[in-house]
């Protein structure tokens, strides 16, 4: 798995410093795990670049979870559009799976196959 962004704009992303599971090790050789509280829920990537592997583990302030495991990631890059960042996933199946991650101002998450993508969930903290 390819790492398409600099770790600062992961960081950005994430508003957060990552665990490393061997903080000598680079990133690429590495398990990369982002934790982080927001007002609309609990939010938690893992990326393994040597495994080809992403976890995405959100939840919301009622205790309601998604947990998206991708297993033959291409690469992972951090989009910016509007103001807004995106955490963008591909995988190398064919027919590639894209899945799209935003954090501001809600946890937003979409995905789809590389012709056509779908709002699966958006988590927000109800007033």
């Amino acid at each position: 798995m390819e790492i398409r962004s600099e770790n600062w704009e992961l960081i950005s992303l994430f508003c957060v410093e990552p665990i490393l599971t061997d903080p000598e090790a680079p990133w690429c050789y590495n398990r990369v795990l982002f934790q982080t509280e927001m007002p609309s829920g609990r939010v938690s990537l893992t990326l393994e670049p040597g495994d080809d592997y992403v976890q995405f583990v959100s939840e919301d302030p009622t205790g309601s979870a998604v947990n998206l495991e991708l297993t033959t990631v291409e690469y992972v890059q951090v989009r910016r559009c509007d103001e807004e960042e995106w955490l963008v996933v591909v995988t190398k199946d064919a027919p590639q799976v894209v899945l799209v991650i935003g954090l501001s101002p809600r946890i937003a998450i979409r995905i789809g196959m590389a012709s056509g993508m779908r709002t699966v969930a958006s988590l927000s903290r109800q007033p």
